[in-house]
């Protein structure tokens, strides 16, 4: 699990360190705070993905990078580095308990195209031509547990940007194999907090690109028929059920959910995630999405003993002075208290 991690000259953070996170991490603040960001820099430095993590945080954003030329990429990729300054190293440094993650983004002018370069270690400089990212291995220095560090590298992580698609294949895959496990009931639980008549869930190999759902003594429909609820639900449950022993980021986890499912949501997701060992880092910009957060969690910090510590809250902010961003640590109690007496908490 991932416990701390240091940014350095990357988006919008010149120097940042962010520490004490837990299974449940929910990041909050203003616009321009930099919670997409920190979730991006995570992804970065967690991902065993190769040439594809960087193009794939530019996919999030909606910036397909193999459709430009050089020139468009250049101007691009000048975007990871804070102030646009592409002579200064991105360095973003992950730890958990056993192992730690070093990474550093370079541009490389000495390269026989410009591009970019990615350093591991002291010696190990890996030059990219045409702007394409190697995500490096992550290298055990803080302690050399062979297990920890074969653990480490085969932990999933996910990304789910705010603009999600249920009609994707692998979340096809997904549901089966959650079938093939007989837990479809899992999916099905959470489908029916939106529309209790939701009886069943079915893939169906003349459309391989969606689930389809059936509600009492109707035919079965695409899922894209149920609105965006039902899109944000499948999308972030059988995630869960896919990062297993990794990490989910959520970005805007309200997009999709009606102030009346939000409580039930966040309880399915929270079972699911302690089930599963998934740790979640999810943004938001909603007093409503965030309340409904601190009271599920509270409930449960409440009636199940195993839930004890396993929830925060992180106010991401910029400093008045220095403009340096920083995140302050509530846990459930704290936050509720700034609620009830309707303090700010959201970098206001």
């Amino acid at each position: 699990m991932l416990t701390s991690i240091s940014i350095e000259n990357f988006r919008c953070f010149e120097k940042a360190e962010f520490s004490g996170f837990s299974l449940i991490n929910v990041l909050g603040g203003e616009n321009n705070a930099g919670k997409t960001a920190l979730l991006e820099a995570i992804y970065l430095a967690c991902a065993n993905k190769g040439d594809d993590a960087i193009t794939e945080v530019f996919k999030f954003r909606k910036f397909e990078i193999a459709k430009f030329n050089l020139y468009l990429k250049e101007k691009i990729f000048e975007n990871l580095f804070w102030n646009q300054n592409k002579y200064k190293t991105i360095r973003i440094n992950r730890k958990n308990a056993e192992i730690e993650n070093k990474l550093e983004i370079k541009y490389n002018s000495g390269a026989k195209m410009e591009g970019l370069a990615v350093e591991t270690g002291t010696n190990n400089l890996l030059s990219v031509e045409d702007f394409a990212i190697i995500t490096p291995n992550p290298v055990a220095t803080i302690n050399e547990n062979e297990e920890a560090y074969k653990v480490y590298r085969q932990s999933p992580i996910y990304f789910l940007p705010t603009q999600y698609d249920i009609t994707k294949f692998d979340l096809v895959l997904a549901y089966e194999e959650l079938e093939y496990n007989r837990k479809e009931s899992v999916l099905l639980n959470a489908f029916q907090i939106i529309d209790p008549n939701i009886e069943k869930i079915k893939t169906f190999s003349s459309n391989p690109l969606s689930l389809h759902l059936a509600r009492k003594g109707e035919s079965y429909m695409p899922i894209n028929f149920f609105g965006d609820a039902m899109n944000k639900i499948a999308y972030c449950i059988l995630h869960i059920i896919k990062a297993a022993k990794g990490i989910l980021l959520i970005d805007e986890i309200e997009n999709g959910i009606h102030h009346d499912h939000q409580r039930d949501f966040w309880r399915a997701l929270l079972l699911l995630a302690k089930e599963y060992e998934v740790q979640i880092f999810a943004t938001s910009h909603s007093l409503e999405m965030i309340r409904a957060y601190n009271d599920v969690a509270m409930e449960l910090e409440t009636t199940k003993t195993e839930f004890a510590d396993v929830c925060h809250y992180f106010e991401m902010a910029r400093h008045a002075k220095t403009q340096q961003i920083t995140a302050i640590k509530m846990n459930m109690n704290m936050l509720h208290r700034k609620i009830v007496k309707n303090n700010p908490f959201r970098g206001e």
